[in-house]
């Protein structure tokens, strides 16, 4: 085996053209762009993961009282005391096991939650977005920072 030749010291790297200065001042505006930048991205994907639970949880509630107003209906077609709940919440468990939102007392209140607001309309809310897409209110992840 040969050894490896020694080719002297190794360079260091230049600075590139148009940075002139100390290599200090250099390293603390990097440093403070780069903080500023990591401090931003942490910021708006804090508000990326609120808005995806609003928008998840809003979904869910669709979904509820979609679920409820079937329920409504099927039910109203079953003999009193045929345990349709009891039965709609067990074949819904055997069907998707992952799901823990089936119980028998969980349906029932979608049921009561379609009759509630079955004759309401649902509308958007009024904090979301007005024409050309501007915010006209910001919403529950609009502002993180605590002075805000």
């Amino acid at each position: 085996m040969t050894e490896p030749k020694n080719q002297g010291p190794v360079a260091r790297p230049q600075w590139p053209e148009g940075r002139q200065g100390s290599a200090s001042t250099a390293k603390t505006q990097e440093t403070q762009e780069y903080l500023g930048w990591l401090q931003a991205t942490s910021k708006r994907y804090r508000q990326s993961q609120i808005k995806a639970a609003v928008a998840v949880n809003a979904e869910m509630l669709r979904f509820y009282f979609r679920l409820g107003g079937d329920i409504a209906r099927m039910e109203a077609s079953q003999p009193w005391g045929s345990g349709f709940l009891k039965r709609l919440s067990r074949d819904l468990k055997a069907q998707m096991p992952e799901a823990n939102c089936f119980s028998f007392q969980n349906l029932y209140y979608m049921r009561h939650f379609f009759e509630l607001y079955a004759n309401v309309a649902i509308t958007p809310q009024v904090g979301g977005r007005f024409d050309g897409g501007e915010e006209i209110f910001p919403q529950v992840g609009g502002k993180l920072d605590g002075g805000e």
